[in-house]
C-alpha cells in the first residue's frame, strides 16, 4: 500500500488501517502541487512544520496540528523550512474516513497533549511489534479522542484583507518556533516576522485562542515526548535540552498538557 510512496515506510497494519512513517525531501519554499491523496488518511507531523493550501485556505502544519485528507482532494503544501522531519500516516478504511470521521472532523485537527500521549503510545507500540489487535484499539482510541468541527467566526469588525494578513503573520510566527530554537526569546522571533512584539501577540491570540507562550510550551513538550518514545533516559537532560528552567518545569508544562507526568508516560512507552 505504501511501498511506492517516497520517503514512506510501514510500522504496522490492521483492520484495514495502515500506519506510516514518513519524510520528505522537498525542500522548496513555493507552492507545490496540486496534489491528490488516493485513499483517506490522517497526516500527523512530529517535528518542523510546513504549509498547506486545502478548502480554499491556507495552514500551518506543525506537531500542534494535523491534517485530515480525503480522495480526490487538492492539495497544495509548501516547505518553508526546508525537508519535512517525519510524520504518522494513518491510512482509513473508507468506511470510516467517508462515515463518521468525515461528518465529524475539519480537514485540518487541533492536537491536545493527550491526544499526543496516545499517538506517540502508537508509535512505540508499532515499533515494538504490537499484534495487529492492539495496534487497531490504539488507532482506534486516537481517533476517538479527534476534536470536532471547531469553525472560528470572523472577528467583528476586522476587514477580510487584515484578517488575511494576519493569518499570514500567524503562520510565520509558528514557522519561525518551529525551526526549534527555543532560545529564542520573544524580541527576537517578532523580528523576524517583521512587526513588535505587542502587535504579534494580540494577533497570535485572536487568531489561534492562545497565547504565544502557551504555543512553544506544546512544541517543546512534543519534542520531548517524541524524545521520551525514542527511549531517552534522562529528564534533567531533556529539560537542558529544550530550554526548560528545570526538570521541575518541564514536569509541570508537560503534565498540564499531558495530564501525567513525565516518568508515568515513559513508562507507558516501555510497558
Amino acid at each position: 500500500m505504501w511501498e511506492g510512496r517516497r520517503g514512506a515506510r510501514l510500522v504496522a497494519a490492521a483492520d484495514g488501517f495502515a500506519v506510516c512513517e514518513q519524510t520528505c525531501d522537498e525542500q522548496r519554499a513555493s507552492w507545490v502541487g496540486p496534489g491528490y491523496r488516493d485513499r483517506y488518511v490522517l497526516n500527523l507531523p512530529r517535528v518542523g512544520g510546513f504549509l498547506v493550501r486545502n478548502d480554499g485556505r491556507e495552514h500551518f502544519l506543525d506537531p500542534t496540528v494535523g491534517n485530515f485528507e480525503w480522495p480526490g482532494q487538492e492539495l497544495h503544501v509548501s516547505h518553508p523550512l526546508g525537508p519535512c522531519r517525519p510524520a504518522t500516516l494513518i491510512s482509513l478504511p473508507e468506511e470510516v474516513g467517508a462515515g463518521e470521521l468525515a461528518d465529524r472532523v475539519a480537514s485540518t485537527v487541533p492536537r491536545s497533549g493527550s491526544f499526543e500521549v496516545r499517538h506517540w503510545a502508537l508509535v512505540a507500540a508499532c515499533r515494538r511489534g504490537a499484534d495487529a489487535f492492539e495496534v487497531a484499539e490504539r488507532v482506534w482510541a486516537l481517533l476517538e479522542s479527534l476534536p470536532g468541527r471547531q469553525d472560528r467566526a470572523r472577528v467583528p469588525g476586522v476587514r477580510p484583507s487584515t484578517a488575511s494578513a494576519h493569518r499570514r503573520l500567524v503562520a510565520q510566527a509558528m514557522a519561525v518556533l518551529s525551526e526549534g530554537d527555543f532560545l529564542l526569546g520573544l524580541g527576537a522571533v517578532a523580528g523576524r516576522v517583521g512587526c513588535s512584539p505587542a502587535h504579534l501577540s494580540r494577533v497570535f491570540r485572536r487568531g489561534t485562542g492562545r497565547s504565544l507562550t502557551a504555543y512553544r510550551n506544546e512544541l517543546r513538550v512534543r519534542a520531548v515526548l517524541q524524545d521520551l518514545a525514542d527511549g531517552a533516559p534522562s529528564l534533567r537532560a531533556l529539560a537542558a535540552t529544550y530550554g526548560f528552567a528545570d526538570q521541575a518545569h518541564l514536569s509541570r508544562v508537560a503534565r498540564a498538557s499531558w495530564g501525567l507526568p513525565p516518568s508515568r508516560v515513559r513508562e507507558l512507552f516501555s510497558a
